[in-house]
């Protein structure tokens, strides 16, 4: 897919919705209040994935009603419907945050700045 029209509320939330980008913000959220709370680098690696697991789903979601509430999208008609439309929003979000880290935990989007926040990690763990 393809990455939005920047300019346009309509294919941002899409791309949030069905492109997975719920997930990377997630992700990258984390990342940047990891910069301005070094202390966030102190949670134990699992709890962190949790974080941001319940952030991912947070966005997705969030957009996925904003997109219906904007008349964006199309409202589900019947409770199987709802469950069908969150449980695909929520299933990609989490995949494409889920690759991501993966993807930087194996070094192929390991960036200068995430590798400083694990060393403040290692240094402040206690003995």
């Amino acid at each position: 897919m393809e990455s939005p029209e920047w300019t346009e509320l309509a294919s941002v939330l899409i791309w949030l919705v069905s492109g997975g980008g719920a997930g990377l913000l997630a992700f990258w959220l984390w990342g940047e209040l990891e910069k301005v709370f070094p202390d966030l680098g102190l949670i134990p690696p699992m709890a962190e994935r949790y974080i941001t697991t319940v952030l991912t789903v947070l966005l997705a979601v969030g957009a996925f009603f904003l997109q219906l509430l904007l008349g964006y999208g199309e409202v589900p008609i019947d409770a199987v419907a709802w469950t069908e439309r969150i449980f695909s929003v929520i299933a990609v979000a989490v995949l494409v945050a889920t690759s991501a880290h993966g993807l930087t935990m194996r070094g192929f989007v390991y960036d200068d700045e995430r590798r400083e926040v694990e060393e403040k990690k290692s240094k402040k763990k206690p003995s």
